[in-house]
């Protein structure tokens, strides 16, 4: 799209117009990609959008302050998205945060995963792990690491998926070393 200048990434939006056949469809099927107004993308990198069920909340990663963090905005009853803000200390760190997915166990609606690179404590050096966080009365709480030796054992993650049927839960950890290697690790 022209509008998007240089190395940045922009948020874009499409509408599925016809709700039968298989997923994900021909391109026939979907209204041409829209972006996201200035409210929403900015001048750097905006990518990794989750969008509620609902479609009112849009969470996503930006770069924007100059490091890589969750940012949130929220469509209004009139269509229009508010501006961008961060979402707060309680997730974001003074490191890389970034997939805020939901995390997509039974009973956890309002938890959501996400990487961060920080340190696992005080003085440590920073290491890719996956942290929780969950949403209590229109307040997110405070991340907690997703402790696992089996995650512990997989390096370079990138996100964690998780879907529950019939008492069993498939995870799928995304693992990549950025620009060599992309592949998923079924957990």
């Amino acid at each position: 799209d022209k509008r998007v200048l240089g190395t940045t990434t922009d948020l874009f939006v499409t509408h599925r117009i016809r709700q039968t056949g298989e997923w994900p469809g021909p391109a026939s099927d979907w209204t041409p990609p829209e972006r996201l107004p200035d409210t929403v993308n900015s001048d750097s990198i905006d990518q990794e959008p989750r969008i509620t069920p609902d479609g009112k909340t849009l969470y996503f990663m930006s770069r924007r302050s100059g490091n890589a963090d969750i940012w949130v905005t929220h469509k209004q009853p009139n269509g229009e998205w508010t501006k961008a803000q961060p979402l707060g200390p309680a997730v974001n760190s003074q490191h890389t945060d970034h997939c805020f997915m939901p995390l997509g166990l039974p009973g956890e609606d309002s938890t959501s995963v996400f990487v961060s690179v920080r340190p696992r404590e005080a003085g440590a050096p920073p290491t890719a792990d996956l942290y929780t966080s969950k949403l209590e009365n229109g307040a997110w709480q405070p991340a907690r690491r997703y402790e696992s030796k089996l995650l512990d054992s997989i390096g370079l993650k990138c996100r964690l998926n998780a879907v529950s049927r019939d008492g069993l839960v498939l995870g799928v950890v995304s693992v990549h070393d950025f620009g060599r290697f992309h592949t998923m690790v079924f957990v």
